[in-house]
């Protein structure tokens, strides 16, 4: 259970991060600076990058913790809290499409002709 905190801790931090460069780009892609468009689309591919690791990491604690939650379960009646073992797949599912659908369609929508050629008259 400690690597799970730890985990929680330093993928916080991470993010912090994450989302002040991508804040900083975003104001400057609005301000139709060509680098900030160029930091968005390298943003967007750091968050499907993001999106498998996150993936990855947070499968194998999962997995890791099925012996420790069958064995807690099982001391408490068992039988009725086993579909928290599917719960915490499809979870990690769900988290995996949350981070790749929205940075999927913004590189699309970066690599727009107009979008390119907006950003670099200025």
């Amino acid at each position: 259970i400690t690597e799970l905190y730890r985990y929680q801790r330093l993928w916080t931090i991470y993010n912090i991060g994450y989302l002040i460069v991508v804040a900083i780009a975003a104001f400057q892609f609005i301000r139709l600076r060509f680098w900030g468009r160029t930091m968005l689309e390298i943003a967007c591919w750091v968050g499907f990058l993001n999106a498998c690791v996150d993936t990855a990491i947070s499968y194998y604690i999962w997995k890791s913790m099925q012996s420790l939650m069958s064995a807690v379960f099982s001391g408490i009646g068992g039988g009725q809290y086993s579909s928290l073992n599917t719960i915490g797949y499809y979870s990690i599912v769900l988290g995996f499409f949350l981070w790749i659908i929205p940075c999927i369609g913004m590189i699309m929508y970066l690599r727009r002709p107009t979008i390119k050629e907006a950003v670099s008259l200025k």
